[in-house]
Protein backbone atom coordinates (compact mmCIF):
# COMPACT_ATOMS: atom_id res chain seq x y z
CA UNK A 1 0.00 0.00 0.00
CA UNK A 2 1.18 3.51 -0.79
CA UNK A 3 -0.04 5.82 1.98
CA UNK A 4 0.50 8.94 -0.15
CA UNK A 5 -1.85 7.60 -2.85
CA UNK A 6 -4.55 6.88 -0.29
CA UNK A 7 -4.24 10.34 1.30
CA UNK A 8 -4.32 12.08 -2.11
CA UNK A 9 -7.30 10.04 -3.32
CA UNK A 10 -9.12 10.68 -0.04
CA UNK A 11 -8.64 14.44 -0.62
CA UNK A 12 -9.83 14.09 -4.25
CA UNK A 13 -12.99 12.31 -3.11
CA UNK A 14 -13.50 14.79 -0.27
CA UNK A 15 -13.29 17.70 -2.75
CA UNK A 16 -16.42 16.40 -4.48
CA UNK A 17 -18.51 17.42 -1.47
CA UNK A 18 -19.34 20.74 0.17
CA UNK A 19 -18.32 20.33 3.81
CA UNK A 20 -17.58 17.17 5.71
CA UNK A 21 -21.03 15.63 6.05
CA UNK A 22 -21.30 14.60 2.35
CA UNK A 23 -24.92 15.70 1.90
CA UNK A 24 -24.20 18.31 -0.79
CA UNK A 25 -21.88 18.45 -3.80
CA UNK A 26 -19.17 21.08 -4.07
CA UNK A 27 -19.96 23.93 -6.45
CA UNK A 28 -19.18 23.22 -10.10
CA UNK A 29 -18.83 19.44 -9.90
CA UNK A 30 -19.64 17.88 -13.27
CA UNK A 31 -20.37 14.33 -14.34
CA UNK A 32 -16.93 14.12 -15.95
CA UNK A 33 -15.32 15.13 -12.61
CA UNK A 34 -17.13 12.27 -10.90
CA UNK A 35 -16.16 9.80 -13.62
CA UNK A 36 -12.52 10.86 -13.47
CA UNK A 37 -12.27 10.41 -9.69
CA UNK A 38 -14.10 7.07 -9.92
CA UNK A 39 -11.70 5.82 -12.63
CA UNK A 40 -8.65 7.02 -10.68
CA UNK A 41 -9.75 5.20 -7.53
CA UNK A 42 -10.71 2.05 -9.44
CA UNK A 43 -7.45 1.98 -11.38
CA UNK A 44 -5.09 2.58 -8.43
CA UNK A 45 -3.19 -0.65 -7.74
CA UNK A 46 -1.70 0.56 -4.44
CA UNK A 47 -4.98 0.68 -2.53
CA UNK A 48 -6.14 -2.19 -0.37
CA UNK A 49 -9.55 -3.60 -1.24
CA UNK A 50 -10.97 -2.01 1.94
CA UNK A 51 -9.58 1.43 1.06
CA UNK A 52 -10.84 1.16 -2.53
CA UNK A 53 -14.32 0.13 -1.35
CA UNK A 54 -14.47 3.00 1.18
CA UNK A 55 -13.49 5.58 -1.45
CA UNK A 56 -15.77 4.13 -4.16
CA UNK A 57 -18.70 4.15 -1.71
CA UNK A 58 -18.12 7.88 -1.19
CA UNK A 59 -17.84 8.49 -4.95
CA UNK A 60 -21.13 6.59 -5.37
CA UNK A 61 -22.71 8.94 -2.80
CA UNK A 62 -21.50 11.90 -4.86
CA UNK A 63 -22.88 10.37 -8.08
CA UNK A 64 -26.25 9.82 -6.39
CA UNK A 65 -26.30 13.44 -5.22
CA UNK A 66 -25.43 14.58 -8.74
CA UNK A 67 -28.15 12.45 -10.34
CA UNK A 68 -30.80 13.60 -7.86
CA UNK A 69 -30.10 17.32 -7.64
CA UNK A 70 -33.15 19.59 -7.54
CA UNK A 71 -34.44 20.50 -10.99
CA UNK A 72 -32.89 17.43 -12.59
CA UNK A 73 -35.04 15.73 -15.21
CA UNK A 74 -35.29 11.95 -15.05
CA UNK A 75 -34.35 9.67 -17.94
CA UNK A 76 -37.24 8.71 -20.20
CA UNK A 77 -39.21 11.92 -19.62
CA UNK A 78 -40.71 13.28 -22.87
CA UNK A 79 -41.32 17.03 -23.23
CA UNK A 80 -42.99 19.00 -26.01
CA UNK A 81 -41.95 22.48 -27.18
CA UNK A 82 -43.97 24.73 -29.50
CA UNK A 83 -41.74 26.58 -31.99
CA UNK A 84 -43.01 29.80 -33.58
CA UNK A 85 -41.59 31.52 -36.64
CA UNK A 86 -40.33 35.05 -37.28
CA UNK A 87 -40.60 36.41 -40.82
CA UNK A 88 -37.49 38.02 -42.29
CA UNK A 89 -37.32 41.82 -42.22
CA UNK A 90 -38.27 42.58 -45.82
CA UNK A 91 -37.46 46.31 -45.56
CA UNK A 92 -33.79 45.77 -44.66
CA UNK A 93 -33.53 42.78 -47.03
CA UNK A 94 -34.61 45.00 -49.96
CA UNK A 95 -31.91 47.48 -48.97
CA UNK A 96 -29.32 44.70 -49.06
CA UNK A 97 -28.93 44.63 -45.29
CA UNK A 98 -30.30 41.26 -44.10
CA UNK A 99 -30.29 42.31 -40.46
CA UNK A 100 -31.54 39.81 -37.91
CA UNK A 101 -32.32 37.04 -40.39
CA UNK A 102 -31.79 33.58 -38.88
CA UNK A 103 -30.50 35.10 -35.63
CA UNK A 104 -33.30 34.10 -33.25
CA UNK A 105 -33.30 30.88 -31.22
CA UNK A 106 -35.82 29.23 -28.93
CA UNK A 107 -34.60 27.25 -25.92
CA UNK A 108 -35.80 23.71 -25.33
CA UNK A 109 -35.81 24.65 -21.65
CA UNK A 110 -32.97 22.39 -20.51
CA UNK A 111 -29.24 22.36 -19.88
CA UNK A 112 -27.10 19.34 -20.74
CA UNK A 113 -23.86 18.28 -19.11
CA UNK A 114 -21.03 16.88 -21.20
CA UNK A 115 -21.86 13.35 -22.33
CA UNK A 116 -25.60 13.69 -21.68
CA UNK A 117 -27.91 12.34 -24.39
CA UNK A 118 -31.34 13.36 -25.57
CA UNK A 119 -33.45 12.24 -28.49
CA UNK A 120 -35.27 14.89 -30.51
CA UNK A 121 -37.87 14.83 -33.26
CA UNK A 122 -40.16 17.25 -35.09
CA UNK A 123 -43.73 16.12 -34.38
CA UNK A 124 -45.63 18.88 -36.18
CA UNK A 125 -44.63 20.98 -39.19
CA UNK A 126 -46.30 22.70 -42.15
CA UNK A 127 -44.68 20.30 -44.66
CA UNK A 128 -43.19 16.82 -44.32
CA UNK A 129 -40.02 18.08 -46.02
CA UNK A 130 -39.34 20.90 -43.51
CA UNK A 131 -36.10 20.97 -41.53
CA UNK A 132 -35.34 22.65 -38.21
CA UNK A 133 -31.87 23.18 -36.78
CA UNK A 134 -30.98 22.17 -33.23
CA UNK A 135 -28.15 24.37 -31.92
CA UNK A 136 -26.22 23.26 -28.83
CA UNK A 137 -24.44 26.29 -27.40
CA UNK A 138 -21.89 26.60 -24.61
CA UNK A 139 -19.37 29.25 -23.64
CA UNK A 140 -17.02 28.36 -26.52
CA UNK A 141 -18.02 28.42 -30.18
CA UNK A 142 -15.64 25.52 -30.88
CA UNK A 143 -18.01 23.23 -28.95
CA UNK A 144 -21.17 24.44 -30.72
CA UNK A 145 -23.11 21.62 -32.36
CA UNK A 146 -25.65 22.08 -35.18
CA UNK A 147 -27.99 19.18 -35.92
CA UNK A 148 -30.60 19.23 -38.70
CA UNK A 149 -33.96 17.76 -37.73
CA UNK A 150 -36.09 16.73 -40.69
CA UNK A 151 -39.83 16.52 -40.19
CA UNK A 152 -39.76 13.03 -41.67
CA UNK A 153 -37.08 11.76 -39.23
CA UNK A 154 -37.83 9.59 -36.25
CA UNK A 155 -35.96 10.26 -32.98
CA UNK A 156 -32.48 11.75 -33.55
CA UNK A 157 -29.98 11.00 -30.76
CA UNK A 158 -27.85 13.95 -29.69
CA UNK A 159 -24.84 13.67 -27.36
CA UNK A 160 -23.49 16.83 -25.72
CA UNK A 161 -19.79 17.32 -26.44
CA UNK A 162 -19.61 19.94 -23.66
CA UNK A 163 -21.93 21.42 -21.03
CA UNK A 164 -24.47 23.32 -23.12
CA UNK A 165 -27.98 24.61 -23.72
CA UNK A 166 -29.94 23.26 -26.71
CA UNK A 167 -31.94 25.70 -28.84
CA UNK A 168 -34.03 25.45 -31.99
CA UNK A 169 -33.10 28.09 -34.57
CA UNK A 170 -36.29 30.06 -35.20
CA UNK A 171 -37.75 29.29 -38.64
CA UNK A 172 -38.90 32.08 -40.96
CA UNK A 173 -42.34 30.57 -41.70
CA UNK A 174 -44.81 28.15 -40.15
CA UNK A 175 -45.33 26.79 -36.68
CA UNK A 176 -43.77 23.61 -35.42
CA UNK A 177 -43.76 21.28 -32.49
CA UNK A 178 -40.65 19.48 -31.26
CA UNK A 179 -40.44 16.67 -28.74
CA UNK A 180 -37.38 15.58 -26.83
CA UNK A 181 -36.74 12.82 -24.35
CA UNK A 182 -33.94 12.29 -21.88
CA UNK A 183 -31.78 9.26 -22.64
CA UNK A 184 -28.89 9.53 -20.20
CA UNK A 185 -26.65 11.89 -18.29
CA UNK A 186 -27.42 14.98 -16.31
CA UNK A 187 -30.19 17.17 -17.74
CA UNK A 188 -31.54 20.14 -15.76
CA UNK A 189 -34.31 22.60 -16.36
CA UNK A 190 -32.98 25.84 -17.81
CA UNK A 191 -33.24 28.51 -15.12
CA UNK A 192 -35.39 31.46 -16.15
CA UNK A 193 -35.13 34.74 -14.27
CA UNK A 194 -37.82 37.40 -14.23
CA UNK A 195 -37.39 41.05 -13.31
Amino acid sequence: MNLTDYVNLTENVKSLFKGNNRNQLALGISESDLQQVQQTVTGNTYLSSEQRKRLLDQVTEAINLFNHRPSGIDNGVVKTVDVFSIAPNEATNREGRPMGNSMDRQALGITMTKGAQIQVKVTQSPKATDTLTLDLIDSSSKNEQLINLKSSDDWVTVTAEADNVPYIKTPSTGSYQVQYRIVSGRIDELPIFFT
